[in-house]
């Protein structure tokens, strides 16, 4: 039902809205912008968009049966309540709404128009177009979708703006998104309108993409600057009753847009030194980079990347240049250099050049490769690497994880899912595959007042005025796309590296988030952005090392902190190119997200290793081929905790009055489900026991049951304990639908247990969720994407009962966006901890090793 409680009636629907709703068919006439050289035989179409105050689910069949082309729909919540749409009678409670995209022509306005006067009317509405009321009752606007919408949703007009104080004689590239049409027919019409208008901006094509998949059509345009603003100008300057016979009239393109923008980051010392490697790798290739060209003369990566550069980017870079590649490539096989306990992978590195030196910059950092959609670019590295063709085999087909630290600097993700997040979510359901994604970084300058009197604080104080901070502009800082992606792991830098203290000169930099030695540099970096993903799910969900990012001291008083350029450390260590090919042997330290995806690759290079291992073992057979990039997803995100001191830090720093949930809610689009040590994955303890499982689930079984062993041991331990259980899977999208994802997986324990009889006593058997047991997380981000990671800790959670099991539920929920279709299996993988404190005596591995032996291994139900 909708979630306005409190709608108008149909009398005072019409009064507010029958004026515009009757007068839709002479706009339609009006604005209707003739686009063809022949008029004879075209049914016009122009876009209407539908708002609602409140939720109508499946209203698609409903509008294609009046005869409506469906677009698709947009989900927004914290709308203001008002005197006509309300929840609560104080007003007070935000309200979720809907946004309905439909093509549209006379004959279907009219239809509309004659069952809008009949429920203004109070009659009846026909059967079978009963659930138009409820849109009716919902109802708070109608429109067709104009110039105005086109040029503000991606903010085009400042975008322009900025464009022209740099150059005002420049081209201007952009890009145009159409509708989505699925007939072929229509996309080309669509172009060749578009192409024929831009003629008159003196404009030309530079591309197009279409992918009926993630349902994108864009053309890639440049034309004179000017020009652009001009149209522009007059096109908000004519009187309104008029009509522009020009690209921004034309119903077939949804938005305008700045291209897809990244730029690197990194500042390398490039210092030379002597650093020892692992034996060059021999198992197959299971990692793969998209990235920059990498400098293979380097003695770290001369032996262990395979490099596919099908494109020949090569002849954009000097060696010099060869920056951002080779520190990913660096970072994913060896890890921060400065770590005396890392590990290098034991198998090559796939990787894929996909930018190239800007040459309009000076310091040439490394950016996309231009007059490409990035989506193209991603799709044909991705396709090449599993699909074989006529010409040619596939090149990476045992690839199960993808690093990906790029973001689009021009595309913040707000509400709805980005083309490229929409590509990214597609690949990874259809191969399987992981994506790790860096969650972008946010190097604005920071304004935290007077810097003299910033630097007089105590640490503790500068931690929560920079906390403080954060918080207020989390607007300002959000994830970069397509860090988003439903299917992909997005990663956040911790403000965290292994450099030696003896190796950083601080000189006029400055540490605005000191570390708290409890803490042990824990918090996330101040580059690090403050998440939330679609509909709030958890992004990015994990914390890897950045490096310790420092700003330069501000020379006056109303400077803001600005970050620091300077090449010395701190920061983690990698391989940098040198001045010529000779020089194999350069290293520098940098900071960034890019560091933190790169070392979180690293990290699930080894638990590929390590699942190896576990399928070698007995009962490992029934995680299967296709298992294992969902049992590598919930593996990496299990070793993930807060440090409690660091959620305490991060809630006192907030001025705002609010309650202990938006706390916790804020929290996490902060810290994400926090650090990862990946020792707790990978190493079981005397004091931890952990437990690896997956299965297929579909439409025809939709539950399936783990069992969980409980040592006899466990009877009467009224001691600290924890529960970790990890799942994770791929989901099917439907990027038409506001719920986007096609399958929906959730955990469930058990709430109610009935007493039992021991040792000639009756023992009530607790629920494992009863209250005095502490619960991490807030469903509100954890049941929103395509992993839920749960914490539950106490004295009294997981008593023994007769059962000595505890069944964990895995439910595959049916969805609005259309559902998994039937008897589709939906892979996925579970990881669960069982630990006592660390100081306890009470052997939790043996027993559990033990119970596994006596009792049901942990396996699927089916």
């Amino acid at each position: 039902m909708p979630s306005a409680s409190n709608h108008p009636s149909p009398q005072r629907q019409g009064e507010r809205l029958s004026a515009t709703i009757e007068r839709l068919p002479h706009a339609f006439e009006q604005t209707t912008t003739v686009v063809t050289d022949s008029s004879a035989g075209i049914d016009p179409e122009k876009v209407l968009f539908l708002k609602i105050k409140g939720t109508v689910d499946n209203f698609e069949a409903i509008l294609k049966k009046l005869g409506f082309e469906w677009l698709g729909e947009k989900e927004r919540d914290d709308l203001a309540p008002d005197e006509d749409f309300y929840e609560d009678e104080g007003k007070t409670k935000s309200l979720k709404g809907q946004l309905f995209l439909t093509m549209t022509n006379r004959q279907c306005l009219e239809k509309m128009i004659a069952f809008w006067q009949r429920f203004v009317a109070g009659s009846p509405l026909p059967y079978g177009y009963t659930k138009l009321k409820l849109l009716f009752c919902h109802l708070e606007e109608v429109s067709f979708w104009g110039p105005k919408q086109r040029l503000e949703y991606h903010n085009f007009h400042n975008t322009l703006e900025d464009t022209l104080a740099f150059d005002e004689n420049q081209d201007f590239t952009f890009l145009i998104e159409f509708w989505f049409r699925p007939n072929l027919e229509q996309r080309q019409t669509c172009e060749v309108q578009a192409k024929r208008l831009l003629s008159s901006l003196h404009g030309r094509v530079i591309t197009t993409y279409a992918n009926e998949e993630i349902a994108f059509h864009a053309m890639m345009v440049r034309a004179p600057a000017t020009s652009v603003r001009a149209l522009i100008n007059d096109t908000f300057n004519q009187d309104k009753a008029s009509i522009g016979n020009d690209i921004l009239h034309y119903d077939g393109i949804m938005y305008f847009s700045a291209p897809s923008a990244f730029h690197t980051t990194q500042s390398l010392e490039n210092r030379k030194g002597f650093i020892s490697f692992d034996d060059p790798p021999k198992g197959p290739v299971r990692v793969a980079l998209l990235d920059g060209y990498p400098f293979l003369a380097h003695q770290s990566l001369s032996e262990w990347v395979e490099l596919d550069d099908p494109d020949h980017l090569i002849e954009h870079y000097q060696a010099s240049q060869m920056i951002h590649g080779t520190a990913m490539a660096s970072m994913i096989l060896h890890g921060d250099l400065n770590n005396p306990a890392r590990r290098s992978l034991n198998s090559n590195l796939y990787l894929r050049p996909v930018m190239i030196p800007d040459p309009q910059l000076t310091d040439h950092p490394e950016t996309l490769y231009p007059d490409r959609f990035p989506e193209d670019l991603i799709e044909r590295a991705v396709v090449r690497m599993f699909e074989s063709t006529e010409q040619s085999v596939a090149v990476a087909p045992h690839v199960k994880v993808i690093n990906l630290s790029l973001g689009d600097l021009n595309r913040p993700f707000l509400k709805d899912m980005s083309s490229w997040a929409r590509l990214i979510d597609s690949l990874s359901w259809r191969y399987q595959v992981l994506f790790i994604i860096s969650a972008g970084n946010q190097i604005q300058p920071l304004s935290l007042g007077d810097p003299s009197s910033f630097q007089q604080l105590d640490d503790s104080i500068k931690r929560q005025h920079t906390l403080s901070y954060f918080f207020q502009e989390r607007l300002e800082r959000r994830i970069l796309s397509p860090a988003e992606a439903i299917n992909a792991i997005c990663v956040g830098a911790s403000h965290s590296d292994h450099t030696p203290s003896e190796n950083i000169y601080m000189g006029s930099r400055v540490d605005i988030l000191p570390s708290n030695p409890r803490l042990l540099n824990t918090f996330p970096s101040p580059v690090s952005p403050i998440g939330g993903g679609l509909r709030n799910a958890m992004k990015p969900e994990i914390l890897f090392p950045g490096g310790r990012q420092l700003y330069s001291e501000p020379i006056s008083s109303n400077e803001p902190f600005r970050i620091s350029k300077s090449a010395l450390p701190p920061g983690v260590l990698a391989a940098s190119p040198g001045q010529k090919l000779d020089e194999t042997n350069r290293f520098g330290s940098s900071c960034g997200t890019s560091n933190a995806a790169a070392l979180a690759t690293h990290a699930a290079g080894h638990l590929l290793e390590t699942l190896d291992l576990v399928r070698e073992s007995k009962g490992g057979e029934q995680i299967e081929e296709h298992h294992v990039s969902s049992v590598l997803k919930a593996m990496l995100v299990h070793g993930a905790q807060w440090p409690p001191d660091a959620a305490n830090e991060f809630w006192q720093a907030k001025t705002e009055n609010v309650s202990s949930r938006a706390k916790k809610f804020w929290t996490e689009s902060y810290l994400g489900y926090g650090n990862v040590d990946l020792e707790r994955v990978v190493t079981c303890t005397n004091q931890r026991a952990t437990l690896v499982g997956a299965g297929s689930i579909d439409s025809r079984e939709p539950v399936h049951q783990f069992d969980l062993p409980l040592p006899q041991q466990f009877d009467g331990f009224d001691r600290f304990r924890r529960l970790t259980i990890t799942l994770a899977w791929f989901s099917p999208i439907n990027p038409n639908h506001r719920q986007y994802y096609r399958a929906k997986l959730s955990l469930e324990l058990p709430q109610k247990c009935s007493p039992y009889k021991r040792g000639g006593k009756t023992r009530a058997k607790t629920p494992i969720t009863k209250p005095g047991v502490k619960s991490f997380f807030d469903t509100r981000h954890t049941n929103r994407g395509t992993v839920q990671h749960m914490v539950l800790e106490g004295r009294s959670i997981i008593d023994v009962g007769p059962e000595d099991f505890i069944p964990i539920l895995v439910k595959l929920s049916k969805s609005n966006a259309g559902g998994a279709e039937a008897y589709e299996p939906i892979h996925y993988g579970l990881v669960v901890s069982l630990e006592v404190a660390a100081n306890e005596t009470f052997p939790i591995y043996e027993a559990v090793r033990q119970a596994l032996t006596t009792t049901l291994p942990i396996e699927t139900q089916v």
